[in-house]
């Protein structure tokens, strides 16, 4: 949570409410479902009598916002404070700006609840009726303009710049896994058959020519890493590593140029943001290795906690 404030369900009574950092209570437990913060405010509901969400949006001292008498739900907010919302008449959705206590506006509603996005990076991914059955989308500014639309399957939000989609229609009809930048052009297209969202400054991709995987950075700069079944790479900026799942299920670690620094022979991994690795040994133990591939630790043991925030 951006404002310090995380959400929590209250074990007893299933409410929940917000405590701060400290482990605190900073919002009462009142609610049936809360959201996260973003810019201030979350997004909260409460059961009526017949068991139906009402929803609201709370500022961090639990003040309830005024929203249009018109919404009749609310998605979770964005980084970028814009808040989705269903018009009760219309049933299609918009989005919401929130400030100074009130929520007003700020896309009208045109767009099918379940295909508006959350905003990042200024920009939103929605459908019109007529685009959900074409598998269509139109990418939106916080001024409801439409920039560009784009036939395929978007893989999460924009991040670092770019947008990953699957099944991206070119203009000669191919299909293929693509990047695209914030004009809508494609920016990153190296013959992926499946790409992922950037994380940090990097990417996991699958060739269509041969079915290897790798990463791709912010510049476009590929790193095939052979044959494994999937990268996780969101550590990748701070440590320089990713993890590597093999084809037959197993665990090992790529460095940032795809060569292989712990075999792909573990049950487990576990990066830690210090560049100290964990892997899971078949009998249930654990030991430790630095970035290089060093083993650190001199015995195996049942349990190793994590010091430091970690990739999985």
């Amino acid at each position: 949570s951006s404002c310090g404030l995380i959400g929590v369900q209250d074990p007893t009574t299933g409410k929940w409410g917000y405590i701060d950092t400290v482990g605190e209570k900073a919002i009462d437990f009142a609610y049936d479902s809360a959201g996260m913060f973003s810019n201030g405010y979350a997004v909260v509901g409460t059961k009526d009598a017949d068991g139906a969400l009402e929803y609201g949006i709370i500022d961090t001292s639990g003040v309830m916002a005024v929203i249009p008498s018109s919404c009749s739900s609310l998605q979770v907010g964005s980084d970028d404070g814009m808040i989705v919302f269903e018009d009760a008449t219309t049933q299609k959705a918009g989005y919401l700006k929130v400030a100074d206590g009130k929520a007003t506006v700020a896309v009208q509603p045109a767009y099918v609840y379940s295909s508006a996005w959350e905003f990042h990076e200024g920009l939103a991914l929605v459908q019109t009726s007529a685009q959900n059955v074409s598998n269509e989308w139109s990418v939106i500014d916080e001024s409801g303009d439409v920039l560009f639309t784009f036939e395929g399957n978007p893989e999460g939000d924009y991040a670092d710049g770019y947008l990953a989609v699957n099944g991206y229609k070119m203009g000669d009809g191919t299909t293929g896994g693509v990047y695209l930048d914030k004009s809508g052009s494609v920016a990153i297209d190296k013959g992926f058959s499946s790409v992922e969202r950037f994380y940090s400054g990097y990417a996991w991709v699958k060739m269509a020519s041969d079915g290897t995987v790798g990463f791709v950075d912010e510049s476009g700069s590929l790193v095939n890493a052979g044959t494994y079944a999937y990268l996780g790479v969101g550590v990748m900026s701070k440590t320089g590593l990713a993890w590597a799942r093999g084809t037959n299920g197993t665990y090992g670690v790529v460095d940032r140029t795809g060569r292989e620094v712990i075999p792909c022979t573990y049950n487990g991994v576990c990066i830690w943001d210090n560049g100290i690795v964990r892997m899971g040994n078949a009998d249930g133990t654990f030991d430790l290795f630095d970035s290089a591939g060093n083993k650190l630790t001199t015995t195996s043991y049942q349990a190793i906690l994590e010091s430091v925030d970690s990739d999985y």
